[in-house]
Formats: structure tokens, sequence, C-alpha cells
């Protein structure tokens, strides 16, 4: 798990609200992020310009946000594009590493490996019913079995 937050960006529209990066209040899971951004040393790539826009209730909010680890900082960038008729705008985030993208081939998958990897590693978490606690682990697991 102490690798899970190197060269990462957490990119998402998120209901955590938090005056940090522009919204009008603060709320529980707006303070919980924020608790895990700072924990984690991730820096913000947002703007202060407002991402949500509700017509009905005359009402913006800054929802989409983008955190990225700062190994990664110096090439990254997010700009808020224009309106294409809906509720959020239209949001460009890009990281350039100069570095070949990485390409899935599934084609070339063993999928019985994958399943016996990926079982052996659930077998060995202890099972929880909290599953906002589990699920990055859990993708976590995933991934380092592909």
């Amino acid at each position: 798990m102490e690798g899970l937050f190197k060269d990462n960006t957490i990119i998402l529209d998120f209901t955590a609200k938090n005056t940090i990066w522009g919204s009008a209040i603060t709320n529980a899971s707006g303070s919980e992020l924020s608790n895990l951004v700072n924990d984690k040393a991730f820096l913000s790539l947002n703007d202060d310009i407002h991402t949500f826009r509700s017509n009905s209730y005359l009402f913006t909010d800054i929802l989409d946000l983008r955190f990225i680890s700062p190994s990664l900082f110096p090439y990254s960038s997010r700009r808020v594009l224009g309106n294409i008729g809906s509720d959020h705008l239209l949001i460009s985030s890009k990281t350039l590493t100069g570095g070949k993208n990485f390409h899935w081939n599934f084609k070339k998958i063993d999928w019985s490996l994958f399943e016996n990897i990926s079982n052996d590693l659930i077998s060995q978490k202890p099972v929880s019913d909290n599953l906002k606690k589990e699920i990055v682990p859990f993708q976590t697991l995933h991934f380092y079995s592909c």
C-alpha cells in the first residue's frame, strides 16, 4: 500500500466540498479528502473555476477536481473548457512525461492465472463490511494481479 500514492493522480467528480478548493462550505467528505490529499502530499491542479452549474437552482460549485503526486506535477495540466450542454463543464486534463504509453493487451491475458493470483491476494485480506474503506485496497490487489 505504501507505493499506491506514488506517481498518481486523482481525478473525480466529488461531492466532497471544501473551502480550500473554492466550495462555499466544507462538509465531512471534503474534510476527509483534504486530509488524504495533505497526508499523501498531493498537489492541486484546480484553478478555482466553477465546474458545475445548476440552471434550475442558479447555483455553481467546484466539483470536478484533480490532485496529483509531486513527481508528476511539472508534467501535468488541467483546464476548464466550455459548456457542452451538461450541468458539468468539460475539463481537459493532461500528464505528459515523455514516456511511452502503457497499454493492456487483453488478447494475451492468462485469465486462469489472473483468477488464481487475485483469489490468493484477496484471501490474505480480512473481510470487512465497510465497502468505502475496502475499495482502494481491492482495486490495488487487482492491479497487482495484472
